[in-house]
């Protein structure tokens, strides 16, 4: 039980509370509250791992995992850097491309897919649409198709775990 509120009197204090989402109202004396810290009163649950100061194996794996997603992916302003970025070596390989200038072309295009490359968006349709595509490949055996299939599916996580609007798991509280 946690006291959510307290309102004292000159002679008392009443503690309100939620105990198993139940409400409840609890009178406490001064000399009550004299016998109870004040750590008592407002004791919240602790987890293990934050008393012992030393993460979970589960954390140090999602830890990782994350570590190891963002120098994949961009996120965050990094990420809208990359997408104006992007925007202007598209701008500059439509010049490019007017003027014929082959060695810029080469340039742009390789700078552009590596920067798609880093945008998880872009990715993870991308990896959807091949995904779809093996679903209907005819010409490659079915080694072939699984690998291409298992390669795409690993990327498609890989970026979905990168965007938000996947990402909404845990605790929701509603009014």
């Amino acid at each position: 039980m946690v006291p959510l509120l307290l309102v004292s009197t000159e002679e008392s204090v009443y503690g309100f509370s939620v105990n198993h989402h139940h409400f409840r109202i609890r009178h406490l004396s001064f000399s009550s509250l004299e016998k109870q810290s004040s750590s008592s009163l407002f004791s919240v649950e602790r987890r293990d791992d934050d008393i012992q100061g030393e993460p979970s194996q589960a954390r140090k794996t999602r830890q990782a995992k994350e570590n190891k997603l963002s120098k994949r992916f961009a996120t965050g302003e990094e990420l809208k850097n990359l997408r104006l970025d992007l925007e202007s070596l598209r701008h500059n390989l439509q010049w490019a491309e007017a003027l014929k200038d082959e060695v810029r072309i080469e340039s742009l295009q390789k700078a552009i897919k590596n920067g798609e490359n880093r945008d998880p968006d872009f990715m993870y349709k991308k990896a959807v649409k091949l995904i779809a595509q093996a679903k209907t490949m005819k010409d490659a055996s079915s080694e072939e198709k699984s690998a291409f299939f298992e390669k795409w599916t690993t990327v498609a996580a890989a970026a979905r775990a990168c965007l938000p609007q996947f990402n909404l798991e845990g605790l929701w509280v509603g009014k």
